[in-house]
């Protein structure tokens, strides 16, 4: 046992303090041989430069029969100072020899391992009280030791909080049982735990904290536990704001009128407003948005991820495959913590507004068209109204000088070749009036199906042999409120415009009738919009197989004078214009190049029924009247040509340049004039400023107005003034007859 002890064993003589023996332990802790030791003085064993006290140290634990546990330093024979711990004793041996023995401990080992214990609890008090946050220690509900920082985000000092319950910090509102539930069994379950409570500062404030806790002993929950608390009020608020802002985001998002949506990298919806929703029928979060929002089955076309993913923006205009309609498309890059980008697209859905754009510059190209051919319109019934005046004058003296010479006279001939000619000059003018749209119509009840028929051997002669026309009617139409003469006018120069159009090659025409409701959509897309009430229409088509024509020429396919076959020949379809406005009706062309063209023309159904018009009878031959005649022209050509006119059918002529000489006259001759030619358009005092103070002057004024404008539009302007007749110019002697005859036998 003496050797094999685990610490050093010295025997000494009590009275003198020589050695009489050591185990090998010894000899290990002082670096000496047990030769060395016996027989040397204990004091050998210790510092010689204190040897007097170590020497005294032993008498006194010789005196005392032995000490327990004395620090004590031993010296090795290299000088090392080794710290141990001695036992001492005094035994008695038999025989009465005393021996004194001292057990050594060398100390190195755990005076190290308390030194660094120590150290560690140096640097933990040092976290302890440095740590920017709370610290503590907590013995069954109560606070063992709190840091600083507790102090600081309670408020109170540390005598205040150690030794107290944590319910102090909690506000009496209920959550404190709850809290410090949920962290008893995490710990007990888990081994460490962690919630967020509401501390009440001293001030009556609340903080809100994130506690995590540990044991002291994993084994023993009852020893206590260490506790750490992070102030998380700025990270609340901040979440809460963040929240808050989500929220606004979100319902900002949902009420938008806009389409918006979300989607990841790999084109997976992530976020849909309500709007969408509603749009879609479903919320399709985690789909394919191509899928979800387009039901295509790859990506789209106009798919902007790759500029998405550069952190580009993107916007462009397209149209849905889903639903038709066209939108305005904004992406915008969505960058992610994570380093990530999503794409948030915002579709406006712009497919009225398109619509209104392009219903504006319709518009604004009817706008423009209407005012090009109202100006041309007014120029060429200007032109008409001169023309008409010359006209009447030449063909009046063309009349008077056939009249006046006898019927074999050389003469004839001629005068028969210029009256022909004046005619020409005069349909000429009724084509640019019918074009300004102030042609004379004869209106009657038509049944346009009953027109064409009637037309048919006329334009199977017209037509060459190589181009068949078809006929296509719909029986039962209603009748038109219209001129015969003017619709043989739209026909035949609609089928002279297709017959060129077919040209020298083979082709065919269709010639159909039907009836349409036409609504106000439908009249605004018509060649002009002349803003035509809704209701029914007849519609005549005219059908080609020919060249066609592109957008460029159907606008100004109308235009007098236009031709894309003969110079200056262009006014077929002007003048077709110009009568079906006159009517009250529209046209439209569709055409496309190399596959022809297709004119409609609209007229309003009429109320009554078609019947035979009331022709107007001719003067009987032979008749003469008398009396005087105030005729009331600016034209003193008309005037010319009037007088020997009159004067040949019996009447005397009181002539009148202008409407304020007119009443002068009238006023001095009222009872002798049996009536008044009156002209409708004059400077200064028009016809129907003269025809209303003609009629103050005398009720019963018989008044033909003259006019190379629409007997109807004339008629109703002067619906309520009884009228005796209109004379429509140029006027040849046989017109001057008859009318003449109506006003004054009437």
């Amino acid at each position: 046992m003496f050797q094999g002890a685990r610490d050093a064993i010295f025997l000494a003589d009590p009275d003198t303090g020589i050695l009489i023996d050591v185990n090998e332990q010894g000899e290990r802790l002082v670096k000496r041989t047990r030769a060395e030791l016996i027989g040397a003085c204990q004091t050998l064993l210790h510092p010689q430069d204190d040897a007097a006290h170590y020497a005294e140290v032993f008498r006194r634990h010789i005196e005392a029969g032995g000490r327990p546990h004395e620090r004590l330093d031993v010296v090795t024979s290299d000088g090392q100072r080794i710290p141990v711990e001695i036992s001492g004793s005094v035994v008695e041996l038999a025989g009465g020899r005393r021996l004194a023995i001292g057990v050594f401990r060398d100390m190195r080992e755990p005076l190290e391992a308390e030194r660094a214990l120590r150290d560690r609890e140096a640097k933990l008090r040092s976290i302890f009280r440095a740590a920017p946050v709370g610290i503590g220690v907590a013995l069954h509900g109560t606070f063992v030791e709190v840091n600083q920082q507790i102090c600081e985000m309670s408020g109170y000092a540390v005598e205040e909080l150690v030794g107290r319950p944590i319910r102090m910090l909690h506000p009496a509102d209920g959550t404190f049982e709850p809290v410090h539930g949920a962290m008893f069994r995490q710990l007990r379950e888990q081994g460490s735990g962690i919630v967020e409570a509401r501390w009440r500062r001293k001030d009556g404030t609340t903080l809100d904290v994130l506690v995590s806790a540990a044991p002291i002993d994993p084994n023993d929950l009852a020893r206590g536990t260490t506790f750490v608390a992070v102030d998380i009020s700025a990270r609340k608020r901040t979440e809460a704001a963040l929240c808050e802002s989500e929220a606004r985001y979100r319902s900002m998002m949902d009420a938008m009128d806009d389409l918006v949506y979300i989607c990841s990298r790999d084109l997976r919806v992530e976020y849909m407003n309500q709007t969408l929703i509603q749009r879609t029928g479903r919320n399709a979060v985690g789909e394919p948005c191509f899928r979800a929002l387009y039901d295509l089955d790859r990506v789209c076309p106009w798919c902007a991820n790759g500029s998405i993913q550069e952190g580009a923006s993107r916007r462009f205009e397209m149209t849905s495959p889903k639903d038709g309609r066209t939108y305005y498309v904004s992406n915008t890059p969505l960058f992610h913590a994570d380093g990530t980008i999503s794409n948030m697209a915002v579709l406006r859905d712009v497919t009225d507004l398109r619509r209104a754009e392009e219903d504006r510059r319709r518009l604004e190209a009817h706008i423009e068209r209407t005012q090009r051919l109202e100006s041309l319109g007014m120029l060429a019934g200007g032109i008409a109204h001169d023309f008409n005046n010359l006209l009447t004058a030449i063909i009046g003296h063309i009349n008077l000088s056939r009249a006046h010479l006898p019927p074999r006279s050389p003469a004839q001939d001629n005068l028969h070749a210029a009256d022909a000619a004046a005619q020409r000059a005069a349909d000429l003018c009724k084509q640019m009036l019918a074009y300004s749209g102030k042609g004379r119509f004869a209106v009657e009840a038509l049944d346009l199906n009953e027109v064409v028929a009637h037309m048919v051997h006329m334009l199977e002669v017209l037509i060459p042999r190589r181009t068949a026309i078809k006929y296509r009617f719909t029986p039962g139409l209603p009748a038109v409120e219209a001129d015969a003469g003017q619709i043989h006018q739209v026909i035949m120069n609609l089928i002279i415009n297709a017959v060129e159009a077919i040209g020298d090659r083979e082709g065919e025409i269709v010639l159909s009738t039907g009836l349409r409701a036409c609504d106000r959509a439908f009249l605004a897309g018509m060649y002009l919009d002349d803003q035509l009430p809704e209701g029914p229409y007849v519609h005549l088509e005219v059908a080609d197989n020919g060249c066609g024509m592109d957008s460029a020429t159907a606008r100004r396919i109308f235009d007098p004078f236009f031709s894309t076959k003969f110079t200056g020949r262009g006014l077929g379809l002007p003048v077709v214009l110009g009568i079906v406005r006159g009517h009250k009706g529209a046209i439209n062309v569709a055409s496309t190049p190399g596959k022809g063209a297709t004119f409609t023309v609209l007229l309003p159904a009429a109320a009554r029924q078609a019947a035979a018009g009331a022709r107007r009878g001719r003067a009987a031959p032979g008749w003469r009247g008398h009396g005087s005649v105030l005729v009331v022209d600016d034209d003193e050509m008309i005037l010319g040509v009037a007088k020997p006119m009159l004067e040949r059918l019996g009447f005397s002529m009181l002539a009148a340049s202008g409407g304020n000489e007119a009443i002068e006259i009238f006023r001095a001759h009222r009872d002798e004039i049996r009536c008044v030619i009156l002209d409708l358009m004059m400077p200064q005092k028009d016809g129907g400023e003269t025809f209303a103070e003609l009629r103050s002057i005398k009720e019963d004024v018989r008044v033909i107005l003259s006019s190379g404008y629409d007997e109807e539009e004339v008629a109703a302007r002067f619906a309520q003034a009884d009228l005796a007749g209109f004379l429509q110019k140029p006027y040849t002697l046989k017109s001057l007859e008859t009318a003449m005859r109506r006003a004054t036998e009437e």
